[in-house]
C-alpha cells in the first residue's frame, strides 16, 4: 500500500515499530502530565519551591549516570522485553507515589524523593533502548525516516503535554496526574511486551558484566568519528543549555510572565513538529558531516537573531519556531549514524555511553548561563552564545574525524551493514 507521507507509512509497513511509536506518544504525554503532578505534589508536601530542584536532580541525574549500565543490560537480554519490564516497574512507582502521599501526607516526602530517584534509575533502560530497537525493527534504508518520525512524536508530546498537565493539576490537584502517568507506563509496557524482534537478539555478556559495561567506552575510543560526533553533540547541547535559563528570565522581565514562556516553547515545539514531518517524509539526502555542521551553524544564527528580538513576544515566538525547525533533525541524524556504524551487538552499550557523555552539555550550559546572568543581559549572553555556536559548527565541518563519517556511512551502505 502506498502512503502519501512515507514516514507515516512506516507505522503500517512495520507494525512492531508502530507499536513502539504509538506507545511512546501515549507514555510521553503521561510523563509530561505526571511530571507536573510530581513537582506540584513535592511543593505541596514540602511547602517550598526548592523541592522542585531536588526532584529534578533525583530524577535526571540517575538517567545520565546509569545509561551505560542500561546499555549493557540491553545488549545482554531481549531489548523489547527488558524495556517492557522497565515500563512496568515505572508504572508501579508512579502508582505508589500518590498512594503514599494520600495515606501519609508530609511524612511521605522522603519516600517520594527515594521513589523519584528509583524511577530515574529505571528509565534509561527504555530511553537508551529506543535507538537500538528501531535498528532491530526497521530496515537500514528506512531508519532515518523512522528516527525523524520519533522526533515528531517528541514534538507532539512537548506541544500538548505541559498544557494538559497544567490544566489537570489546576483542576484536580497533583494526585490524579500521577495515576494517569502510571497508566500510560503500563500501556507502553504491554505494547513493548507484544513486540516480536525482527531477528535474534545479538548475544553479549560472555566475558562478564564489567567488561560488557566498558565495551561501549572502548568502542568509542577506538572509533574516532563516533567519538568526535559525541563530543560535537556535547558542545551542541552546551549551547542549548542557555535557553533553559534565559527563556524563563526573559518571560519574567520582558515578555509578560509564565503565559508568554508557554507560548515561546509552544512555538519551538511547532517548529520541531513541522521539521520532523518534513524530514520523515523522505530519505535524508545529505552527507552526515555537512548536515551536522550546518545544523549547529544555523542554530547559532537563530540564537544570534534571538538576541535582537528577545524583548518582544511575537518576534521571539517566530525565531523560536525557526529554532525548532533547525533543531529537529539533530537527534534523528545522530541516532541514525550510530545505528549504521555500530555493530548491532554493541548498540545498547555505545548508545548508553554516548548518552552519559552528551547529557552533561545542557545542565552545564544552563549553569554557566546562571553564573553570567548577574553580569550580562540576556541579549548579550544570547549574542555571545550564538557567535560561539557558529564557531563550533564551522570547526565541526572542518574536523577531519567528523568528515570521516561520510566515508564510514558510504562503506556501510555499500556493504549493507548492518541490515
Amino acid at each position: 500500500m502506498k502512503f502519501p507521507h512515507e514516514g507515516v507509512g512506516l507505522l503500517f509497513q512495520y507494525p512492531e515499530y508502530g507499536k513502539r511509536w504509538i506507545g511512546s506518544v501515549v507514555s510521553g504525554l503521561g510523563n509530561q502530565v505526571g511530571w507536573m503532578g510530581l513537582v506540584w505534589l513535592a511543593m505541596d508536601l514540602s511547602g517550598s519551591a526548592a523541592s522542585i530542584g531536588i526532584v529534578t536532580l533525583l530524577y535526571q541525574l540517575p538517567q545520565a549516570l546509569l545509561a551505560p549500565v542500561a546499555g549493557a543490560l540491553l545488549d545482554r537480554y531481549p531489548r523489547a522485553r527488558a524495556m517492557a519490564l522497565a515500563n512496568l516497574a515505572l508504572a508501579a512507582v508512579f502508582t505508589l507515589i500518590p498512594v503514599l502521599a494520600h495515606a501519609f501526607g508530609r511524612p511521605a516526602l522522603w519516600a517520594i524523593f527515594g521513589l523519584t530517584a528509583f524511577a530515574g534509575a529505571i528509565l534509561p533502560i527504555d530511553t537508551t533502548g529506543a535507538g537500538p530497537l528501531v535498528a532491530e525493527l526497521v530496515p537500514r534504508d528506512r531508519r532515518s525516516q523512522a528516527n525523524f518520525l520519533n522526533q515528531t512524536a517528541l514534538a507532539v508530546v512537548y506541544l500538548a503535554g505541559p498544557a494538559l498537565g497544567g490544566v489537570w493539576v489546576a483542576g484536580f490537584g497533583p494526585i490524579a496526574p500521577l495515576y494517569f502517568d502510571a497508566a500510560t507506563f503500563l500501556c507502553l509496557a504491554l505494547l513493548m511486551w507484544s513486540i516480536a524482534p525482527a531477528r535474534p537478539q545479538p548475544v553479549a555478556g560472555r566475558q562478564g558484566f564489567w567488561i560488557d559495561l566498558t565495551a561501549g567506552t572502548s568502542y568509542l575510543l577506538r572509533h574516532r568519528p563516533l567519538l568526535a560526533m559525541s563530543i560535537l553533540s556535547l558542545l551542541f547541547n552546551l549551547f542549548y543549555g542557555p535557553y533553559m535559563v534565559l527563556i524563563p528570565a526573559l518571560a519574567q522581565s520582558h515578555l509578560g510572565g509564565p503565559a508568554a514562556q508557554g507560548l515561546v516553547w509552544m512555538a519551538f515545539s511547532l517548529g520541531a513538529l513541522a521539521g520532523g514531518m518534513v524530514c520523515s517524509s523522505r530519505r535524508w539526502p545529505f552527507r552526515p558531516s555537512a548536515s551536522l555542521a550546518a545544523i549547529i551553524v544555523l542554530w547559532g544564527i537563530v540564537t544570534f537573531a534571538l538576541a535582537g528580538v528577545c524583548t518582544r513576544v511575537g518576534p521571539t515566538c517566530f525565531v523560536m519556531f525557526l529554532g525548532g525547525l533547525v533543531f529537529s533533525p539533530w537527534g534523528a541524524l545522530v541516532t541514525t549514524i550510530r545505528q549504521h556504524l555500530v555493530p548491532p551487538a554493541l548498540h545498547g552499550r555505545v548508545f548508553g555511553t554516548s548518552a552519559l557523555l552528551t547529557a552533561a552539555g545542557t545542565p552545564i550550559g544552563a549553569w554557566l548561563t546562571g553564573l553570567l546572568l548577574p553580569a550580562l543581559s540576556p541579549s548579550r549572553i544570547l549574542a555571545l552564545a550564538g557567535a560561539f555556536t557558529i564557531g563550533v559548527g564551522l570547526a565541526g565541518g572542518w574536523w577531519p574525524a567528523i568528515r570521516q563519517l561520510d566515508a564510514k556511512e558510504a562503506e556501510g551502505r555499500s556493504a549493507g551493514i548492518p541490515v
